[in-house]
């Protein structure tokens, strides 16, 4: 269903996209839609983003504290 939102409207899915992904263990999925939800001006705030649980595994990942860090 993501993808098919995703594909209608770019940007619409992507951060749902991205705790899919990161709840799968998928990080280079994850990053990709994170940064295509940035792109879209649709990513949360950055306090949203470390409170988020289903993101929670990718936390400690240095590419994640280094995105969250140029918000």
């Amino acid at each position: 269903m993501c993808i098919a939102a995703e594909s209608t409207r770019p940007g619409s899915a992507a951060y749902n996209l991205a705790c899919i992904s990161a709840l799968r263990g998928r990080d280079d999925d994850c990053k990709h839609w994170l940064q295509t939800s940035q792109d879209y001006k649709l990513l949360p705030p950055r306090e949203h983003l470390l409170r988020d649980k289903d993101l929670q595994g990718i936390h400690r990942s240095i590419w994640f504290q280094e995105f969250v860090s140029r918000l």
